[in-house]
């Protein structure tokens, strides 16, 4: 988190807290930065919502930190599958190309073939 997030952060971890009925204090909020202040704040916000959505227990770092690396996954995992559909995609271009050109390659052949038959017509 960068040091802009840090209101952004406060608020958050007010509401968390509230949510399950626990009081807050600045020494609590420093030692929860402290701990996941190398994390994006777009991350921590999630993994924070995800907990309160799923658990009816007050998180601990390590349950943030389990959900920050299962997001983690999801997101490798999503590169992946668009890699996968990219590289798909580009053979299916590919063999497309191919295609064609096997084809403009034929219909290049029937044409100067058709030419050719004309101007043995006309020279008959």
């Amino acid at each position: 988190m960068k040091p802009q997030d840090t209101q952004n952060f406060k608020k958050k971890m007010v509401e968390v807290f509230s949510i399950y009925q626990r009081e807050i204090s600045d020494i609590a909020l420093r030692t929860w930065w402290k701990i996941f202040e190398g994390y994006p704040w777009q991350a921590i916000n999630a993994a924070l919502d995800q907990h309160v959505r799923k658990s009816r227990f007050f998180p601990t770092p390590a349950d943030i930190f389990e959900i920050l690396q299962e997001n983690q996954v999801r997101q490798i995992s999503a590169i992946d599958r668009g890699s996968l559909r990219q590289h798909q995609a580009l053979v299916a271009t590919r063999k497309i190309l191919q295609d064609l050109r096997s084809r403009s390659s034929n219909i290049d052949t029937a044409v100067r073939a058709i030419a050719a038959a004309k101007g043995s017509l006309r020279g008959s």
